[in-house]
């Protein structure tokens, strides 16, 4: 069995992309799951069986792993290494090795995708380029610790102390939103009711 196929096989929720890419393979998906859309693949992850027909289908294919609640898991892509805080991570991650950088595996499901200055931290709604897939430039990505010998430590503190800070920022956006809002709804009122009066006195 590949390693795509037991990646599917351990629950892990796979997405095919084009050959060296980071694209969806929206043909394949047309052709054997009726859709173009990867989405449909979150709701109902693949199974191996899946998998060895898309392997059929393109034996070049670059292979994705479904991140957040589909397969339980976010991943930290980091693209920057040198902008990284240096942290001790007590459970070594399963660890890939990237075109310019890696990605670190952690288990959680109810972090969103978000940017972070050294990467992102793919959450809900994304997804990440996984082993053996090829990159656009040519290399390729493979386990330093692999995701089939070693489970995913829960995602540290200080990547959810960050979701936290960036929660409390949408918040304060969506509150100054609402605000302006309403300022702008009493204007609106306001010249309403006052301008005919105005003009009352004018006459």
């Amino acid at each position: 069995m590949t390693e795509p196929c037991q990646l599917a096989g351990r629950g892990y929720a796979l997405l095919p992309l084009k050959p060296r890419s980071k694209e969806p393979h929206a043909a394949l998906l047309k052709n054997l799951h009726g859709s173009a859309r990867w989405k449909p693949l979150a709701e109902s992850p693949a199974t191996p069986a899946d998998v060895d027909r898309w392997q059929e289908y393109d034996p070049a294919l670059n292979f994705g792993i479904i991140t957040g609640p589909p397969s339980r898991l976010a991943v930290l892509d980091v693209d920057y290494p040198e902008k990284m805080p240096l942290q001790h991570f007590p459970i070594p991650p399963p660890f890939v090795s990237t075109g310019r950088g890696f990605h670190l595996y952690f288990r959680d499901d109810d972090t969103r995708t978000r940017r972070l200055p050294f990467g992102e931290l793919k959450g809900s709604g994304g997804y990440v380029v996984c082993p053996p897939s090829c990159h656009p430039d040519g290399s390729h990505y493979f386990w330093s610790v692999s995701l089939l010998n070693h489970d995913p430590p829960p995602l540290p503190e200080w990547l959810k102390e960050n979701e936290s800070t960036h929660n409390k920022r949408e918040n304060k956006r969506e509150c100054l939103s609402r605000y302006t809002e309403c300022l702008s709804r009493e204007r609106e009122r306001y010249i309403y009711l006052v301008f005919p009066l105005y003009l009352d006195t004018r006459g």
